[in-house]
C-alpha cells in the first residue's frame, strides 16, 4: 500500500494551494477599498447634463431607424459586403461552368441535354443520371471497385416511367444515344441479396463488402441501386473473389478492378486511368450542387441589394445616426465622470474575477481536506488489519509446525517400509527379465502382423475402389446400351407403321385403279352404243336436249362423268408413288442402318479401352513432367533469388490435371498466392518457371527481350549465369542494357552512332568461338 505517500502529496497541494490563496484575500481587500474609494470620488465628481443628454438623444434615434431597417429586412452590417459577396459569388460560379464544361469534354456521354418534348412537361419526371443519385462512403478505398461493378450505369438516365422515355426519344432532340431506366419498372430482388454480417463471418472483417452497402442514396432508388449494384460484391484481394464467384456464385470485384465471375470468367491487369471516371462524376455532382448553392446566393444577394436600394433614405439618415452617436461617445468619454465610471467598471470586473479564483481555490482545499481525511481513515484501517493478519499468521505457523514433526515421524515409518517393498521389488524384477524378452519377440511379430494387415488392407481398398469405379463405368455402359436398343426399338416400331402405311396405300390404289378401269371400260361401251344407234337411225336427228329412256338427262350423265373423272384425279393425286417405289429399298437401307450401329458399338467399346489406356498413359507422362519441372522450378528459382524456393502444388491431390498453383517460399515463410510478392519477386517467379519449362522440352532459340529491365544488377548476373549453366545445346538471343548478361554471353551485338548512321558491331569470346551456345544484343 502506498497510502502515507497519498497523504504526504494531498498535503503539499494543500499547503501550496492555501499560499496563493491567502494572498488573493489580501489583493481582494486591497481591490475592495480601491472600489469603495472611486464610487464615494463619483458621487462627488460633477456631471456634464447637455453631452449626456446628447448622447441618450443619438441611441434613442439610431435605435429607431435601426427598427425601421429590421422591420423592411435590411441588415446595416452586411450592407458593406453586399457588392463583395455578389462579385465573389459570380466569379465563382464562372469557374465552375469552366470546370465542369472542362469535365464534359474529357466525358462527353455524361452531359445530358434535352428540350421540353411538349408543353407543360414537368422537368421533376427526369430525376437524373444514375451517378447524381448516389454517394460513395469512401471513394479512395472503394473508388475503383465501385466504378467496375456499375457495368456502365453511370451515365444511363433514370425517368419516373416509361411514358417520359417514349416522350424524351421521341420529341426530347437528344444529342446523343442514351439509355433510360424507368422507375416504375425497376424490381426489387431483395430474395438474391446477401448481408454484410455473413460476409464478415464467413470471410473476417474487411475482407468481403456488399457493394449496395458503400454508397449512399434516398429511399425512393432502393430498387434502382439494387439493380446496378445489388448482386456485385467487393473483395480485398483475388482469392476472396474466387471464393465468392464459385462457391457463393456472386460477380465479385476486387478493390483493384479485378472481376471473377460465377460462369469462370476472371477480367483483370493494369487499367488506364483506374478510378477516373467515377471521381469525375463525384466532381461534376459536386460542382453541380455548389451552383445551386451560389445560384440561391446571387439571388438572394441581388434581393437583398434591391431591398437596400428602396431603402437607400433610410440607410443614410442610419448612417447620419450611427456618426452622431459615435461622436457623442466620443465626447462623453472625455468628461472626468465617465473616466471615473469605466475605472470603476474594471475594478468591479476584476473583484469578481478575484473572487471567483478565492472560491475555486476554496473549493479545491475543502476536496483535498476529504481526500486527506478519507486516506487517513483507511491507513488506519489497513494498520488494523496488518495486526489482525500478523495474529492469524502466527496462529496458522505453530498449526503447520506441528503437523510437520507427525509428518516427520511418519515418515520415517514409511522409509522402513520402503526398503523392503525395494528388496522385494528387486527379486521380482530379475522374474519379469524374462517375460520382458518374450513381451518384445511378440511385440515384433504383432507389428510385423500389423504391417502386413495394413498393406493387405491397402490393397483391398484399392481393389475395392477400382471395382466400384469398373461396376460404375459398367452400369453407365449398360445405361447407355439401353438407351441405345431403346431407340433402336422406337425406329423399328416407326417403320413398322410406315409398312402398314404403305400396304395400305397399295390397297388403295389397286382399288381406286379397278374402278377406274371399269369405268373407262363402261364408258366405251357407251360410246360405241351412241355411235351404232345413231348409224341404225339416220333419219333421226339427235340434240343435246333429247332426253333418254332412263328419267336422267345426257348433260347429267356427264356432269356425273366428269365428277367421276375429277375424283379420279384427286385419288391419283393423294397417291404417293415414289413412297410405293422407295418401299423396298428403305427396307434394306433400315437392315445396313442396323447393322452399321452393330459395328458403331462395337467399335465404341474398342475406342473407350483404347481412351481408357492412353488416359493412364497420359497421367504418367504428366506426373513425370511435374516432378521434373517442379524440382527445376526450386532450384532456378533458388539460383535467381538466393535462400528461396518454389514449388507447383495440384489444386486437386487426387487429379493433377485440374491445375497446379505456385507456392513461393521467401524468408521462412511459404506464400500461397502471388498477390503478396513484389513486382520483381513475382517477375523472378515466372522467369524461372518458364525457364523450367524450357528445360523439360527445348526449342532450337528463345528470344528474350529486356526481360532484366525492373531487376537489379545482381539478378541480372544470376539469370545469365543461369541461361549459361543450364542451356549449353539452346541459342538464347538476348536484349539488354546490363552488363550482367553481357559477361556471360558467348557472342555480342552492339549497336553505335556513327556519322548520323547506326552501326552494328559483333564481338567473341576467344575460348567459345566454335561452340556458341547463346548470343546477346545489346543497344547502347
Amino acid at each position: 500500500m502506498f497510502y502515507p505517500l497519498n497523504i504526504s502529496g494531498v498535503e503539499q497541494s494543500i499547503r501550496s494551494l492555501k499560499g496563493p490563496n491567502d494572498m488573493k484575500r489580501k489583493e481582494l481587500e486591497s481591490e475592495k477599498r480601491n472600489i469603495i474609494e472611486k464610487e464615494h470620488t463619483l458621487r462627488q465628481a460633477a456631471t456634464d447634463e447637455q453631452i449626456e443628454r446628447d448622447h441618450q438623444l443619438a441611441v434613442a434615434e439610431e435605435q429607431r431607424l435601426r427598427n425601421r431597417l429590421k422591420q423592411n429586412n435590411v441588415d446595416p452590417s452586411e450592407l458593406p459586403n453586399l457588392e463583395n459577396s455578389l462579385f465573389l459569388c459570380k466569379k465563382r460560379l464562372n469557374d465552375i461552368e469552366k470546370d465542369i464544361s472542362r469535365l464534359y469534354n474529357s466525358y462527353s456521354y455524361l452531359r445530358f441535354t434535352y428540350t421540353q418534348p411538349y408543353q407543360g412537361f414537368d422537368p421533376s419526371l427526369i430525376h437524373g443520371l444514375v451517378y447524381e443519385l448516389f454517394d460513395v462512403i469512401d471513394i479512395d478505398s472503394f473508388g475503383i471497385a465501385l466504378e467496375v461493378a456499375s457495368g456502365g450505369y453511370f451515365a444511363q438516365v433514370v425517368v419516373a416511367s416509361q411514358e417520359v422515355s417514349k416522350h424524351l426519344i421521341s420529341h426530347g432532340r437528344l444529342q446523343r444515344r442514351t439509355t433510360f431506366l424507368p422507375l416504375n419498372q425497376m424490381k426489387s430482388r431483395g430474395s438474391q441479396n446477401i448481408r454484410q454480417a455473413d460476409l464478415d463471418q464467413r470471410f473476417g472483417r474487411n475482407k468481403a463488402f456488399c457493394a449496395i452497402e458503400l454508397v449512399t442514396f434516398k429511399p425512393c432508388y432502393q430498387d434502382l441501386m439494387q439493380t446496378v449494384f445489388g448482386s456485385t460484391v467487393i473483395c480485398a484481394d483475388t482469392a476472396t473473389a474466387k471464393v465468392v464467384a464459385y462457391q457463393m456464385h456472386r460477380r465479385a470485384v476486387t478493390l483493384d478492378g479485378d472481376i471473377v465471375d460465377p460462369g469462370g470468367t476472371m477480367q483483370g491487369g493494369t487499367r488506364k486511368n483506374a478510378g477516373e471516371l467515377i471521381k469525375t462524376c463525384q466532381s461534376l455532382k459536386n460542382l453541380k450542387a455548389e451552383t445551386i448553392t451560389l445560384e440561391e446566393d446571387v439571388h438572394r444577394i441581388k434581393q437583398k441589394k434591391e431591398t437596400c436600394q428602396r431603402n437607400s433614405e433610410i440607410i443614410h439618415a442610419h448612417e447620419v445616426a450611427n456618426r452622431r452617436l459615435k461622436q457623442c461617445i466620443d465626447l462623453l468619454a472625455l468628461t472626468t465622470r465617465q473616466t471615473l465610471m469605466q475605472e470603476l467598471t474594471t475594478l468591479k470586473k476584476a473583484y469578481a474575477e478575484l473572487e471567483s479564483s478565492i472560491k475555486r481555490s476554496d473549493g479545491e482545499i475543502a476536496e483535498l481536506g476529504k481526500q486527506e481525511k478519507a486516506l487517513k481513515h483507511k491507513v488506519k484501517m489497513e494498520t488494523q488489519l496488518r495486526e489482525k493478519s500478523k495474529r492469524e499468521t502466527e496462529a496458522e505457523l505453530k498449526k503447520w509446525t506441528r503437523e510437520l514433526d507427525l509428518f516427520q515421524k511418519q515418515k520415517q515409518a514409511k522409509n522402513k517400509l520402503y526398503k523392503d517393498i525395494e528388496i522385494d521389488l528387486k527379486a521380482k524384477d530379475a522374474l519379469l527379465g524374462g517375460f520382458q524378452k518374450d513381451i518384445d519377440d511378440a511385440k515384433v511379430n504383432d507389428e510385423e502382423c500389423g504391417t502386413l494387415l495394413n498393406r493387405k488392407e491397402t490393397e483391398f481398398i484399392e481393389i475395392s475402389e477400382e471395382y466400384h469405379s469398373q461396376l460404375r463405368d459398367l452400369e453407365s455402359k449398360i445405361q447407355a446400351k439401353k438407351d441405345f436398343e431403346r431407340k433402336v426399338e422406337q425406329i423399328a416400331e416407326e417403320i413398322n407403321a410406315a409398312d402398314q402405311r404403305i400396304h395400305k396405300c397399295d390397297l388403295a390404289k389397286l382399288k381406286r385403279s379397278s374402278k377406274l378401269k371399269q369405268t373407262y371400260e363402261k364408258c366405251n361401251e357407251l360410246k360405241e352404243y351412241i355411235n351404232c344407234f345413231v348409224a341404225k337411225y339416220p333419219h333421226i336427228a339427235f340434240s343435246d336436249d333429247m332426253q333418254p329412256l332412263s328419267s336422267r338427262s345426257a348433260d347429267d350423265l356427264k356432269k356425273q362423268l366428269d365428277r367421276l373423272k375429277d375424283n379420279q384425279e384427286n385419288m391419283r393425286a393423294r397417291l404417293n408413288f415414289k413412297a410405293a417405289e422407295a418401299l423396298p429399298r428403305t427396307h434394306k437401307e433400315v437392315s445396313l442402318y442396323q447393322e452399321e450401329i452393330r459395328m458403331i458399338s462395337r467399335r465404341r467399346i474398342y475406342l473407350e479401352e483404347i481412351m481408357d489406356k492412353l488416359d493412364v498413359t497420359k497421367m504418367h507422362v504428366v506426373e513425370n513432367a511435374y516432378k521434373r519441372i517442379n524440382k527445376e522450378f526450386d532450384f532456378m528459382m533458388n539460383t535467381l533469388l538466393p535462400e528461396s524456393h518454389a514449388k507447383l502444388v495440384p489444386i486437386n491431390p487426387n487429379n493433377i490435371a485440374d491445375g497446379v498453383t505456385i507456392h513461393v517460399r521467401l524468408g521462412g515463410v511459404w506464400k500461397e498466392s502471388l498477390t503478396e510478392l513484389s513486382g520483381g519477386q513475382r517477375s523472378l517467379v515466372a522467369l524461372s518457371l518458364v525457364l523450367s519449362l524450357c528445360l523439360y522440352n527445348p526449342a532450337p532459340f528463345y528470344v528474350l527481350d529486356e526481360i532484366d529491365s525492373a531487376l537489379d544488377l545482381n539478378h541480372t548476373s544470376n539469370i545469365g549465369y543461369l541461361i549459361r549453366t543450364k542451356f549449353p545445346k539452346v541459342q538464347f538471343i538476348c536484349v539488354s542494357l546490363k552488363d550482367g548478361m553481357y559477361n556471360n554471353a558467348n557472342v555480342m551485338f552492339t549497336t553505335c552512332f556513327e556519322n548520323g548512321t547506326s552501326k552494328v558491331k559483333m564481338s567473341m569470346k576467344s575460348s567459345k568461338v566454335k561452340n556458341v551456345s547463346s548470343a546477346n544484343i545489346s543497344r547502347s
